[in-house]
């Protein structure tokens, strides 16, 4: 099995100049999680923006990981942490 060097990862993604939320999108697939899931889920499918039953919207999801893409600090927040926990309305 192919092994992933985690601070190579990390390093390729902080190269990188980010200029809007999409370009964060984009870069942590291509750099992270693309990658990682090419080795450890090769049958699982990454979607952007899918959108829940029951309402709300995840930035991005790999099988049962959902990830939401938020500025620097957002979850050091009470209000970030009860978006995180609740959503927003």
């Amino acid at each position: 099995m192919q092994t992933l060097n985690k601070r190579n990862l990390a390093n390729a993604f902080k190269s990188r100049k980010f200029t809007k939320e999409d370009d964060i999108k984009l870069f942590a697939f291509a750099d992270i999680f693309n990658p990682i899931q090419s080795v450890y889920a090769p049958h699982t499918v990454f979607q952007s923006e899918h959108t829940y039953a029951k309402g709300g919207r995840a930035d991005g999801t790999v099988s049962n990981l959902a990830i939401e893409y938020k500025k620097y600090n957002h979850f050091k927040t009470q209000r970030g942490m009860d978006e995180a926990l609740y959503g927003k309305n």
